[in-house]
């Protein structure tokens, strides 16, 4: 029970002691109604989630040849990277084109409050050949895109989780030019990190103890023009949600409340 729940109950035994019988017993109602909705409040009020730090790094290229002699080829680059805490959206995106178009670029999403945190990386690379590329002696069109991205987060009590999301790359052909990191891991007194459930595991996740994690999701994409996969886009989002007062908590709440205004009535009437 909060220091403020208990101070509240205190206070209402003390007023109860200067009472007459005859408004004693109402009060004593009104007490143990303070209690019943008193006793409700931390998981209430608390946020089950903190967020302590996060770190995003993302870079997209291009490029096309321009051959023969006479013209100029393209080759363009973006690179972002922020360390704010709380929720965001970044994004590093080139597109270009000459002999080839080329385009690349992730964007990630993070949410992170007192009871969800969540990342989303989405993008990709492509690089195809334009009619003018023909006429290349040399042709090369390339794109590559990756991005990182991290957060530190600490459960303030043992609580039931839902995990959702889309791991889409897992469920792509082998082959694909590109690759996709994923991971829940506990952080140590050490600073070493224990991963909490295999990636393939992860949405099955049901509970987290009171500690200290890092949720963890990297992408990366590159592609030729001239592959066999000219294009590849990876997307992958996770939802940690911690659960929410069950129905039955908020009836018990009300029913003390109702208790303490029935209690205030019989002392009124009284």
């Amino acid at each position: 029970m909060c220091g403020f729940a208990v101070a509240m109950i205190h206070n209402a035994i003390q007023q109860g002691n200067t009472m007459n019988s005859t408004h004693r017993s109402g009060h004593r109602l009104a007490i143990v109604s303070l209690a019943l909705a008193a006793g409700t409040l931390p998981s209430l009020a608390h946020a089950q989630f903190v967020g302590v730090a996060q770190s995003v790094s993302a870079s997209a290229g291009g490029s096309s040849s321009c051959t023969p002699n006479g013209c100029t080829g393209v080759s363009l680059s973006d690179v972002r990277s922020t360390e704010e805490l709380g929720s965001l959206t970044l994004t590093s995106r080139v597109s270009g084109a000459d002999n080839f178009a080329f385009d690349a670029g992730f964007t990630y999403t993070s949410v992170i409050n007192g009871n969800v945190i969540s990342i989303s990386e989405n993008g990709g690379a492509s690089a195809k050949a334009t009619p003018k590329a023909a006429q290349d002696t040399h042709p090369s069109g390339t794109a590559t895109a990756s991005v990182s991205g991290s957060i530190t987060f600490d459960v303030v009590q043992a609580t039931q989780v839902t995990v959702t999301g889309t791991d889409y790359y897992r469920l792509t052909p082998a082959g694909i030019p590109g690759s996709s990191l994923l991971s829940l891991s506990r952080l140590g007194p050490n600073g070493t990190l224990t991963e909490v459930t295999p990636r393939g595991d992860l949405f099955g996740l049901t509970s987290l103890d009171a500690g200290r994690y890092v949720l963890s999701m990297s992408q990366y994409a590159s592609v030729s023009a001239l592959s066999s996969y000219p294009s590849v886009g990876v997307s992958t989002l996770v939802n940690i949600t911690a659960a929410v007062p069950e129905p039955s908590t908020w009836a018990l709440m009300g029913l003390g409340l109702a208790g303490v205004g029935l209690a205030q009535r019989r002392r009124a009437a009284a």
